[in-house]
């Protein structure tokens, strides 16, 4: 979890940790890796994802899904959406 990262003091973590940390597939960080999203090292072919821009990525991508914005749709009626 989060918590158990803020009070490790390791600098860098699997691949498999951090999609666990950030509750997603691990094939979705190796994509954001690739769109230079995250912020990693190249250890032979194991990829490391370094800790503290982790946690910013986590912070960043948390308050974007839960950020609402208000449209007004075509007929006039105004709507919030995540």
């Amino acid at each position: 979890t989060i918590n158990d990262l803020l009070s490790t003091d390791k600098a860098a973590i699997s691949m498999a940790e951090a999609a666990q940390v950030l509750g997603c597939d691990p094939r979705t960080l190796s994509r954001t890796k690739e769109t230079n999203g995250l912020a990693y090292i190249q250890v032979g072919r194991r990829c490391l994802v370094l800790v503290k821009p982790l946690l910013n990525f986590s912070d960043t991508r948390e308050r974007s899904m839960t950020k609402k914005t208000t449209r007004s749709s075509a007929d006039g009626s105004v709507y919030d959406y995540k």
